[in-house]
């Protein structure tokens, strides 16, 4: 097993009528786990551009696989530079489905 430096816990109040994640985690090249959002309501974002570009580190991002993009209008290199993650394709309706239509 590896040691998980992901991030373990996150308070940000009213996170749910965020609706500009472009460049959220950009960079954070430690980042490996992101379980900490997976209850977190982004229905409201419509822009998730470069949401982790250059997080090297990340290995999974089955966590948010259920998040509601239903009114996402861009994804533009959202996972860019991510080459430690792992690609999930079982997830259609989530985000990963809406990456990968």
């Amino acid at each position: 097993s590896y040691l998980d430096l992901g991030i373990h816990k996150v308070e940000i109040i009213g996170y749910e009528k965020i609706f500009d994640y472009r460049h959220f985690f950009e960079r954070c090249t430690s980042l490996i786990g992101i379980s900490p959002f997976e209850d977190w309501d982004a229905s409201n974002a419509t822009l998730y551009d470069g949401l982790f570009c250059g997080c090297h580190s990340l290995r999974d991002i089955s966590p948010i696989s259920n998040w509601d993009v239903s009114n996402a209008e861009s994804f533009i290199g959202s996972f860019a530079q991510c080459k430690q993650l792992k690609i999930y394709l079982l997830y259609p309706n989530g985000i990963l489905g809406k990456l990968l239509l």
